[in-house]
């Protein structure tokens, strides 16, 4: 478990798919840093793991989890603080509660 500054806790799962994101953004795309964002679907709310080029993300909303970086916009990190984000069968799931919408 990952804990980020605005209190929200990145599970292992989700760590290990942002590595493997990053991974494809150091070989692909040197300036793209993965990102996590609410999404709807089908399957409701949930977490999609994207990347975009750093020079568009504010540097307030990037954190480092050991060797890699994640963005989460400034709105994200209020609607997920004191959650626990997961990764399970390749979607973003919240544990431990309902998002606040």
């Amino acid at each position: 478990m990952h804990i980020l500054p605005f209190g929200t806790a990145l599970s292992d799962a989700l760590v290990e798919a942002i590595r493997k994101m990053a991974e494809h953004c150091r070989r692909d795309h040197l300036d793209f840093v993965p990102h996590v964002g609410r999404s709807t679907s089908d399957r409701g709310e949930h977490w999609e793991l994207m990347a975009g080029p750093r020079s568009y993300m504010g540097t307030e909303n990037i954190f480092t989890l050991g060797d890699v970086s994640i963005h989460i916009t400034a709105l994200d990190q209020t609607k997920c603080a004191g959650k626990v984000l997961d990764w399970k069968d390749g979607v973003g799931v919240f544990e431990g509660g309902t998002p606040i919408v």
